[in-house]
């Protein structure tokens, strides 16, 4: 009766922890018995201060578990995994087969440290927002505390102007003075050039002067120049932008939807040579 007696005194003086045994992995933002027992293992190690254990895996538990991973030859994460149970689990084997067992007495009035949230800072160029873990739910993966995602980025604005311009001349032996047309050719799929003004022409009897008036559909997809078989002129030209579907011929046509303004001016003709 009295050997009874003497190993019932001698288990009221083991620590709590003695009764624990580390199951699941454990990280920051947890809460429950399971942490609880946690930080009175870390407490007896001297990894973690403060008047006893909140239940909370807060910065302060965060930073003693990674002192008793580095104490203990472990990858200091913080984050109580196979390994770090391992070594909790031993201290508790060893704490319940020793005969003797240090008690661990609460001193002092103090309010006890009740942890809070780790701050995380924001990486530029990152939205961050909090991870919220529930005190019910027991995870089996480390909490990382963000959830990161990258941030919106702007659109560039895509130039749907027609940037109409008409070049310099060219001379084409067989066609005579081309007129290159320059557009925003991704925004537009054709332009109308037309051409006005006085002609002076060669004819077997002298040169005379004529009035010219002609119009041309310059294509997205074929050649960009405008043909002006005339040998002397000086010219108004207009340049209308279009996108769309060109639909008709002749007279009866429609070549798309008009895109930005009209630009237009004058040009000098001099004989293709």
């Amino acid at each position: 009766m009295k050997k009874l007696l003497s190993i019932a005194c001698a288990l009221a003086l083991f620590p709590s922890f003695v009764a624990a045994s580390f199951e699941q992995n454990l990280a920051y933002g947890m809460q429950g018995s399971s942490v609880f027992e946690l930080q009175d293992v870390l407490i007896e190690k001297g990894h973690l201060t403060g008047s006893g254990p909140t239940g909370y895996f807060g910065l302060l538990t965060l930073n003693a578990v990674k002192a008793f991973q580095s104490a203990n030859g472990i990858p200091n994460t913080g984050y109580v995994g196979m390994l770090t149970r391992g070594a909790l689990n031993s201290i508790v084997v060893s704490a319940t087969a020793s005969s003797t067992v240090e008690a661990i007495v609460e001193t002092g009035t103090t309010t006890p440290q009740h942890e809070q949230p780790l701050s995380i800072v924001c990486p530029v160029g990152y939205n961050c927002t909090p991870v919220v873990q529930p005190a019910f739910i027991q995870t089996e993966q480390p909490v990382l505390g963000v959830i990161s995602t990258p941030a919106p980025t702007s659109i560039p604005a895509v130039n749907t102007s027609p940037n109409l311009s008409i070049g310099s001349l060219v001379c084409d032996k067989k066609e005579g003075n081309l007129a290159e047309i320059g557009a925003n050719w991704s925004a537009v799929d054709r332009v109308i050039a037309s051409f006005k003004g006085t002609v002076l022409e060669n004819t077997e009897s002298g040169q005379r002067n004529l009035n010219y008036n002609g119009g041309q559909v310059i294509n997205k997809n074929y050649s960009h120049y405008a043909y002006l078989p005339v040998e002397t002129a000086n010219l108004h030209y207009v340049l209308t932008a279009y996108s769309g579907t060109h639909i008709g011929t002749g007279g009866n046509q429609s070549y798309g939807t008009k895109v930005g303004d009209s630009i237009e001016g004058d040009i000098s003709i001099t004989p293709c040579n």
